[in-house]
This record gives C-alpha cells, structure tokens and sequence, in this order.
C-alpha cells in the first residue's frame, strides 16, 4: 500500500513539474535532461540489458545457450509467438516504472514507456517487416477500474513511433481471471486458453502482427494471443514487451 501512495505521489509530482524523473524525482538541475520521463542514471538503468535473452520467449539465459528453436522456458510449451523483444528483466527501476503505470495516474507513464521502447528496440522490431500493431486486451471491468489499459498506452506510442498502424481493438477479452487464480504457471496456461476473442472481420491474411504488453510472466497470454491471430491467417506473431519475469 505504501508504494501506491508513493507512485501516486510521484505522478501527481510529475504533472505538476514535467522536468522531473518518474522514478527518483530528480530535476534538471540535480539528474542531468529528463528523457522520456527519467533522469540520465534511470534511463541508463532502464535501458540497459546486460543478458542474453532468448529470441522467441526473451528469457533471460545463458550466454552459451542453445535457443535456435527456443529455450528451456519455451521449448517444449505451445509457444506460438515467432519472438519476443524486450527492454528489460522484470527487476529494478524497470519493475518500479511498471507498477506506477499499473495505477489510476500511470497512463503518461506508459506513453514514456511506449515512445522508450521504440527509441531503444525501434531497429529490431524495423527488421520484423511489422505490418500492424496491437495490444492485449484488458477485460473491461478492470479497465473501468483503472481507467486506463497501459499496455494500449505502450502499443499506441510504440507504433505511432515507428510508423506502423495500431489497433487497440483488434481483441477482445472474454473474461476476467482473477489474480490468485494464476498463482501457478500451469493456471496461467490454462486461464489463458479461449479468453481472447477476434474482432468480426478482421482481415489478417498473410500479415506479420505485432502485439504489445508491458510483463510477460510465463507467456501464456501472449501465445494464446498468437494462436489466436496465427488461425486469422496472420503470416507471424511478434511480441514487444517492456520487461520478462
């Protein structure tokens, strides 16, 4: 509860003096130019990814793993996705920016965030040949709650960013799955299956789509997604995502 307050304290901060970095409130005169939001300490910490991560579920691995056709974390899951970029491990300053986005003032944050991601995995994703973004789909109840869907905050700015053509309402989420219901991978897999739904319609034919969130915990939403978007006819399912758990 302390860390809300405090994250709620901080954006409240940050609308009254833009100058200020989200993470540790540092102005321009004490943290260097704020960029995208943070001071140049935090964004050299958020930006910088020391690990080698696999291409297709960006787990964090060893610098001698064999990941041509997955890694340990994926291999032998009905992983759908074709690869997954991410900014970061969930962890440090990259774990605080995801947790302020996650409340009611957290919008702002994630368009930061969105614009971040392009900036620093732009060329990445360029060499996809993306030919259109989405977003995970927040179940509406839990939108009206938040007022917002962060990770439709990232995609938007993600793609406005490069160029691409966004649609937040490409899916739709079925139903809501409580948190401790998903306290095991296993359940997470398992709430996962049917909970998404295509809009009427939609025309992905030999597309390559990109969809974007801000955690991948065990991957199961993602690939639910793709399996989704794969049986539309889309040609490959991306991911782009802020941090890996």
């Amino acid at each position: 509860m302390a860390s809300i307050w405090r994250s709620w304290l901080d954006s409240i901060l940050q609308l009254i003096s833009p100058n200020r970095c989200w993470v540790c409130s540092a102005d321009e005169m004490s943290g260097g130019p704020i960029q995208y939001g943070l001071c140049i300490r935090c964004y050299e910490q958020v930006t910088h990814d020391p690990h080698w991560v696999c291409p297709r579920c960006a787990s964090t691995v060893g610098p001698y793993s064999e990941v041509e056709k997955g890694c340990p974390a994926c291999r032998e899951k009905p992983f759908s996705l074709d690869s997954t970029v991410r900014l970061g491990p969930y962890e440090g300053h990259l774990r605080d920016i995801i947790l302020m986005m996650k409340t009611a003032l957290g919008e702002g944050i994630a368009e930061h965030m969105g614009s971040l991601l392009a900036a620093v995995r732009g060329e990445e994703l360029r060499q996809k040949s993306i030919h259109l973004v989405t977003c995970v789909p927040m179940y509406w109840y839990r939108r009206w709650q938040r007022g917002h869907n962060q990770a439709d905050r990232l995609g938007r700015y993600l793609a406005q960013e490069l160029h691409l053509p966004y649609d937040p309402h490409l899916l739709r989420r079925r139903h809501g799955i409580p948190q401790e219901v998903q306290s095991t991978a296993s359940a997470r897999w398992q709430n996962a299956h049917g909970a998404f739904s295509l809009r009427g319609g939609a025309s992905l034919s030999g597309k390559n789509i990109l969809v974007v969130d801000d955690v991948m915990t065990t991957g199961a939403t993602l690939s639910a997604i793709a399996r989704l978007l794969r049986r539309a006819g889309a040609k490959q399912v991306h991911a782009a995502i802020l941090a890996r758990a």
